[in-house]
């Protein structure tokens, strides 16, 4: 979905270069509609080699959906 996406989009292109995602939870709290104005935020946790990223996206400030990826070296 489109969610998915913009979460992805907020990753850094370096680490989408070195690493490969291997975990994705997602938690849908509400629809958007065409023309809504979208907002995502990355809140990113190292150890080690792997990444741990914390996915927020927000319509008008309230948050619409919420995941976490798992990254590891490739």
């Amino acid at each position: 979905t489109l969610y998915i996406e913009w979460a992805i989009e907020t990753m850094p292109e370096e680490i989408k270069m070195s690493h490969r995602m291997n975990s994705l939870k997602v938690n849908y709290i509400k629809e958007t509609n065409l023309g809504d104005k979208i907002t995502s935020n990355l809140q990113l946790d190292k150890s080690g080699d792997n990444i741990r990223a914390l996915h927020t996206i927000l319509c008008g400030g309230a948050e619409v959906c919420r995941a976490e990826s798992g990254w590891v070296t490739l």
